[in-house]
């Protein structure tokens, strides 16, 4: 197991969560009396079935990585069974999100907004609020946010590098004008001395914020909001957040193009900065623009938010 992960790792592929699912696995062989480098068709099976409460697509990602193991195994002359069938993901095809209304997320960030200073986490009140406002207002996934670095922030042109996301893709993210100025200010009490490689919003030991935290802030704010929560598996999550965030964003590029006509990447793009609804942090971002492609920021008469320019900007190392 440990040099099928060294040698995929050799690869680049990152194989974290996978090297969880070996501990598991190398666990559940024992129970079933594999002490060998084998792979027989009972434990196989058994190792692949259903578990109670269990969704398919995790079922189908479990023997998906089997085959991939057992192939491995094939290819160095050990015996193991390698299951030659596939998995529906049907079954977990009526999951609905939760989308939130202007009026809760509004609610959300009012709470946010009052948070008051702890001994725990002096920034807190300062950094969790521009977090969920980033999270709402530009689609982002919360492991994306946390692992935002000083350097991923352009304060200049007002644009976001995501560079730890999804199967490892790179995109750029331009940030409301309103946010914009919100990042600004933020800059200039967070960072004024931070270097490059330092979280953009870091916990109390300067860190990455972990997914766990977020979600516990994010109950907690649910809970003073007075939005219920409907239990495991069924939100509201953290994840719900870019839900009202694509749904705009979607209904303009329907509506602002004629029938029959080829679609406009630039004017989708403007459509989304000039059309999204107005909450607390100011106007929505505008979709997310990938690869080496530029995003624009429209502003008003030239000039930056709050009179910020290149020439005045922030220095941060």
């Amino acid at each position: 197991m440990q040099t099928f992960v060294e040698e995929k790792r050799a690869l680049g592929c990152k194989y974290e969560k996978e090297a969880q699912i070996f501990r598991e696995m190398d666990r559940v062989m024992v129970e079933y009396g594999v002490v060998s480098p084998e792979l027989p068709r009972y434990a196989v099976e058994k190792w692949i079935e259903k578990r109670p409460n269990e969704k398919r697509k995790n079922q189908k990602y479990r023997l998906n990585f089997t085959k991939r193991f057992v192939s491995y195994l094939q290819s160095k002359g050990y015996r193991a069974y390698y299951p030659n069938y596939s998995i529906s993901t049907r079954d977990d095809s009526n999951f609905t999100p939760y989308i939130f209304s202007n009026e809760e997320l509004s609610k959300i960030l009012n709470y946010l907004g009052n948070l008051t200073p702890s001994r725990q986490y002096p920034q807190g009140h300062i950094i969790w609020p521009l977090l969920f406002k980033t999270l709402i207002c530009c689609g982002l996934r919360a492991g994306e946010a946390a692992n935002l670095r000083v350097k991923d922030v352009d304060l200049v042109n007002g644009i976001l590098l995501i560079t730890e996301s999804k199967h490892d893709k790179t995109r750029q993210v331009p940030v409301s004008e309103n946010l914009w100025a919100e990042y600004v200010i933020y800059a200039q009490k967070i960072h004024l001395l931070s270097r490059g490689e330092n979280f953009f919003f870091p916990n109390a030991r300067g860190n990455a914020h972990n997914i766990s935290w977020i979600y516990k802030v994010f109950r907690d704010a649910l809970w003073h909001s007075g939005i219920p929560h409907r239990g495991r598996g069924y939100g509201p999550r953290v994840h719900d957040f870019r839900h009202p965030y694509v749904k705009p964003t979607t209904k303009n590029r329907e509506l602002s193009e004629a029938p029959k006509k080829k679609p406009s990447k630039s004017r989708n793009f403007r459509g989304a900065l000039d059309n999204c609804f107005e909450l607390n942090c100011g106007n929505r971002c505008g979709r997310n623009v990938y690869g080496d492609n530029k995003a624009r920021l429209f502003r008003k008469s030239g000039k930056d938010p709050q009179g910020y320019s290149k020439s005045k900007g922030i220095m941060l190392k």
